[in-house]
């Protein structure tokens, strides 16, 4: 499925996203894209007047969205070991037209900085937005300014996770935003094992639960799709490394 959906995307569309995933450092284990072009195209964002609304909210919280953004892609790298404590997190887009640093600092009650020869706008909300491109913006959470030192002159697509690759591919006209997180390899075993034994769901499972455990444990991760047409509609999909029926 995935692979058809590949072919059948636009050829430019593919090129575009791939120019954004070339921003999305290896570490990142969580991603959302978001076609706005397709988005506002629909017949619920058509009735409802939703690019009017979101330029009306930019204007009034310029830290949202910008209406002149066409397609984003935020990652971010989540520590499963603590309570999904956000590491980092960085939004990247492609413009329609280029946004002014200047005027992103002015209205944020920020200040304009220089960092590594880039143009880069430090706000308040500890965020930096960066001028990556003449059509491309970048903001990166927290406002550590080595970090985007480093990220802004990386351009050489090192996201490492092949399951968020493969869940970029799965944005298109109909799926118009999708979000994935990478769970492989995230399960320890000794906690694993005694969340099950004390789960009541299992109770009546315990001749599988090994055979239960070694399924959670080949978890490869979870994606969501959102297709807006005339509603909105909600796909999850959790990926194992064997077959789920063991589940029942």
């Amino acid at each position: 499925v995935v692979v058809s959906l590949v072919l059948l995307a636009p050829v430019g569309r593919l090129l575009a996203a791939d120019e954004l995933l070339k921003r999305v450092p290896a570490g990142a284990n969580a991603l959302m894209v978001i076609d706005v072009t397709a988005l506002e195209a629909t017949p619920m964002a058509q009735s409802q007047g939703w690019q009017k609304k979101h330029e009306a909210a930019f204007v009034e919280r310029p830290m949202m969205l910008p209406p002149e953004a066409s397609r984003i892609v935020v990652a971010s790298q989540l520590n499963f070991a603590g309570e999904l404590n956000v590491e980092w997190q960085l939004a990247v887009m492609n413009l329609t037209e280029p946004l002014s640093m200047r005027s992103i600092a002015r209205a944020e009650g920020g200040y304009v900085d220089k960092i590594g020869g880039v143009d880069c706008a430090w706000t308040p909300s500890d965020a930096y937005f960066v001028a990556l491109e003449a059509k491309q913006l970048g903001v990166a959470f927290p406002a550590n300014r080595q970090f985007v030192s480093r990220w802004a002159k990386e351009s050489t697509g090192m996201l490492s996770s092949g399951y968020l690759l493969v869940a970029d591919k799965q944005v298109d006209r109909m799926n118009q935003i999708v979000m994935a997180i990478d769970l492989k390899d995230v399960p320890q075993p000794h906690r694993l094992r005694e969340r099950l034994q004390a789960s009541p769901a299992l109770k009546t499972l315990s001749a599988k639960l090994d055979a239960i455990e070694k399924l959670i444990s080949g978890v490869q991760g979870l994606t969501l799709r959102i297709a807006v047409g005339q509603a909105a509609r909600g796909t999850l999909r959790v990926d194992f490394s064997d077959s789920p029926q063991v589940l029942g």
